[in-house]
């Protein structure tokens, strides 16, 4: 036997599974119309061959069924198409046989039992068409058996009613075996474009898979890096800063000799790789969440006047126009990164720009205040503006002149937005200036001066009992008193043991306060989960931390306890202690 292409192979395998899927159905189908034909016959036709016909279709259709339950178990593994369909064709024949003898056996010259076959083998021709048309053999060979004892017992009459009923089956038959042929070529196209379909998505598969792996690589590589930067940063400040010790003792020792330029050269050239070395590590701990924002509120007034005071000397170093508009209005980020992205804006445009002037100013629009910085300076091509972000990106110092800085200030600013999710836009026209802005958030003033004494303010109940955990002996003291002046029932505890001592020999705390990091490597969540298991129930907990690791942080935000960052001013802790008292053991769920 001649084997199929491997196209071809795979393409009959599927049809084959479609005609043994749709098997149950056939044979059921089968064995129901011989019973109901047994049925109407079992007056008129003789009893002993309508009974051994009906045991033989029964028969029949059982090896059948045999074969269906044979395949299903083989059907997973690489079956041989052609074989199976073979025997799927081959039964039914036989069962095709069966009724084409029984309409041979069961015939009669009576116009009552001519409609009534006629009207059985006209049913059980169309109604297989659907079902068998997936392998075509199988569908040729149940109508040829089935119909051409039919129309030979037809034929021995030779009156022309018999034969015009004969005629009719013969078209009747043949018009169905061509549209089990067009049945079949649509379900192999079907079936071949569901493979392509299914070979086009594992491709797409493989190459989106391909291409997630290349970049988890990628980031994970420059994370890597990162991290790597941010860890090392002390070791690879140390060497720098003792060369720099170094220069700066033989600049002094070889002051007013020749070879005191060559000296100078030395020092522009070590302080241009400490600056490098300062914006490269700036950035390793950006990206490697070694820089974590305080949000807070606060206004922009002091921050304004510092910047007024450092840039002013240094525009008027080279006669340009410096212009800082005040602001009073209130914000909410972190003061420091938000002081550093301007501090990088400024000294961007005082670098590029020669002649006019640099202006600094905040808008509100909304909910959001925008903080700007005007130049007059060489401009941005609009092309290239997103550019200007990416690190060592420098428009207008294509010889890498160290003395123009090294092309890390926007690459900063950039992340550093990207951190605090402030964002950041660019207009510019080549020749005639730039304008840099941020957005931060808005607060009003008044209202956070009124939460502000809301939280100091906090109404506690009376004799609130509270068991503070931390291993910190300075920690608990001052804990201690804090909440003795507050007028609440305080037991401090250094360690889990402790605690659960305590707990076990006392009547059940109100609050429980847990440092994150306690000794024996047991962590908050842990030492709360303990505490729990000694009450036998659940009190309201806050968990308390000094940590910014990353992991550290996730862990604290994925276990559902309120948290809050050390150092933790008076009103802030009066504040935790009154929203904890508010909780009732109902309200709160174990995490």
């Amino acid at each position: 036997m001649v084997n199929l292409p491997e196209a071809e192979q795979t393409l009959l395998r599927e049809r084959i599974r479609v005609l043994f899927a749709h098997a149950p159905q056939i044979l059921l189908g089968g064995l129901a119309a011989a019973v109901i034909l047994a049925m109407i016959l079992r007056d008129r036709a003789d009893a002993a061959q309508l009974q051994t016909w009906l045991v033989s279709a029964v028969i029949i259709n059982s090896v059948r069924y045999g074969l269906v339950l044979e395949f299903r178990r083989r059907a997973s593994t690489a079956f041989d198409p052609r074989l199976w369909g073979w025997i799927f064709a081959l039964g039914s024949g036989v069962f095709g046989s069966l009724w084409g003898l029984g309409f041979y056996l069961f015939f009669k010259p009576d116009p009552f039992e001519l409609i009534l076959l006629t009207l059985v083998l006209s049913g059980m021709v169309a109604g297989s068409l659907a079902s068998l048309s997936a392998f075509l053999p199988a569908y040729v060979l149940y109508v040829v058996c089935s119909v051409v004892p039919y129309i030979w017992r037809l034929t021995q009459e030779m009156t022309t009613l018999y034969l015009e009923i004969a005629g009719f089956t013969v078209l009747f038959s043949v018009t169905n075996l061509l549209y089990g042929r067009n049945a079949q070529n649509i379900l192999i196209a079907a079936v071949q474009l569901r493979m392509e379909k299914e070979a086009l998505a594992d491709k797409l598969n493989q190459q989106i898979h391909a291409t997630n792996a290349a970049r988890d690589k990628a980031e994970q590589a420059n994370l890597e890096k990162s991290q790597l930067l941010a860890a090392t940063s002390h070791d690879l400040r140390q060497p720098v800063h003792a060369q720099a010790l170094y220069l700066e003792v033989l600049r002094q020792d070889l002051f007013g000799r020749p070879e005191a330029e060559l000296v100078e050269r030395i020092i522009e050239a070590s302080n241009a790789l400490n600056d490098m070395l300062d914006s490269l590590l700036e950035i390793s701990r950006i990206e490697a969440g070694g820089m974590l924002p305080n949000v807070t509120n606060f206004s922009l007034e002091p921050l304004l006047v510092r910047l007024d005071r450092e840039f002013m000397p240094q525009a008027h170093g080279k006669d340009l126009r410096f212009r800082l508009f005040p602001s009073t209005a209130w914000c909410r980020s972190d003061p420091l990164f938000v002081e550093r992205i301007l501090r990088n804006l400024i000294t961007n445009a005082l670098r590029y720009t020669q002649q006019g002037g640099i202006v600094v100013g905040c808008r509100r629009r909304g909910e959001q205040l925008w903080l700007q910085v005007w130049d007059t300076g060489i401009g941005i091509p609009e092309d290239q503006q997103q550019n200007i972000f990416r690190e060592f990106r420098q428009l207008a110092n294509p010889e890498r002149d160290r003395r123009k800085g090294l092309g890390l200030g926007l690459a900063i600013v950039d992340r550093l937005c990207g951190l605090l999710a402030h964002p950041i836009r660019i207009a510019s026209q080549p020749d005639k200036g730039s304008m840099f802005e941020f957005a931060v958030p808005a607060v009003d003033p008044d209202r956070v001066a009124l939460q502000e004494n809301i939280m100091a303010f906090a109404d506690l109940p009376p004799g609130l009992g509270v068991l503070v955990l931390d291993d910190d002996p300075m920690v608990l003291d001052a804990a201690g008193r804090i909440l003795e002046r507050l007028g609440c029932r305080a037991w401090c505890a250094g360690t889990l043991e402790d605690a659960i001592a305590l707990v076990l020999g006392l009547a059940k705390p109100d609050v429980l306060l847990v440092d994150y990091r306690l000794s024996g490597n047991v962590t908050g969540i842990d030492a709360a989960h303990g505490i729990y298991q000694a009450l036998g129930c659940t009190v309201p907990t806050a968990i308390i931390t000094g940590d910014i690791a990353l992991e550290q942080l996730d862990e604290i935000g994925n276990s559902g306890f309120p948290v809050l960052h050390k150092p933790l001013d008076g009103a802030r802790f009066r504040a935790l202690l009154s929203s904890l008292s508010r909780v009732t053991e109902g309200d709160f769920d174990e995490p």
